[in-house]
């Protein structure tokens, strides 16, 4: 029986052990120094998320391993692992959008903050 990816959230959203392994990879000696670890990528995605356009993961992921953008790229072991760890970002992307979906009224600024710094996003380069 083919598994059906939308009826069994457990499949879309991130775990707490893939969040961990996630986490390892980005604070390995694999990837360069100017990665994003998972509170940047956190905000790095809801924007992607709910910004006015699509963007495609060959646009942003370059960003992911190398903030500065000098394109360095992770050393990864083996083609397995590679794409384990682009899973788990699309994972960890994919959850943010079904927490959006599930709950739309889910506002920023949380109640009681008076002052959130701006994001602005800028025009990606090749675009």
């Amino acid at each position: 029986m083919t598994e059906n990816y939308f009826s069994d959230n457990s499949l879309i959203e991130i775990t707490d052990s893939e969040l961990d392994d996630l986490q390892d990879f980005l604070l390995s000696y694999a990837v360069p120094k100017r990665a994003m670890l998972l509170d940047t990528l956190d905000g790095f995605f809801t924007a992607l998320v709910i910004g006015p356009g699509t963007v495609l993961p060959s646009t942003w992921l370059p960003f992911v391993w190398d903030m500065s953008g000098r394109k360095e790229e992770p050393k990864f072991e083996t083609l397995e692992q590679a794409q384990r760890i682009v899973e788990l970002l699309m994972k960890m992307m994919n959850s943010l959008v079904m927490k959006l979906s599930t709950y739309p009224d889910l506002k920023w600024p949380p109640a009681g903050r008076q002052k959130v710094a701006e994001f602005k996003l800028v025009t990606w380069p090749g675009q």
